[in-house]
């Protein structure tokens, strides 16, 4: 497997090379995640290209985006950049959707409230090829 070296990102995982529950391991190579792109130089563009990502999903609110642009979105990468606002439109919409639940049931408001959102996310993935 490449290493998971890309200038400038603290936090990137493989989400393949696990377990399933049928004794078989999901598919390595395939689907990342990483903190915010937003902060790739250059260099850190090309080394998510040499990887082979080509598609890309930034989940943050269009207010977010507005702010500070990211940079695979006008890239000549060859990256396929998708913005989907997973969390609502802004702060303020998710706070009154959300309300003020605990760490533990984040994830339960994140399923009842963002479903579209999610659909949208997983059609990204699903559509995508079989590259990063």
């Amino acid at each position: 497997m490449s290493s998971l070296r890309f200038p400038d990102l603290l936090n990137v995982r493989e989400l393949g090379g696990h377990p399933t529950c049928d004794g078989a391991m999901t598919r390595s190579h395939s689907l990342l995640r990483a903190d915010d792109l937003v902060q790739l130089t250059e260099e850190g563009m090309q080394a998510l290209a040499d990887y082979g990502v080509r598609t890309v999903v930034d989940l943050r609110w269009p207010g977010e985006v507005a702010v500070r642009p990211h940079p695979l979105a006008r890239s000549a990468h060859g990256v396929r950049y998708h913005q989907i606002s997973l969390l609502a439109d802004d702060a303020m919409q998710w706070a009154s959707l959300s309300g003020e639940c605990t760490k533990e049931m984040w994830k339960c408001a994140v399923l009842e409230h963002t479903r579209p959102q999610l659909k949208e996310v997983l059609e990204v993935i699903a559509d995508a090829a079989a590259e990063p």
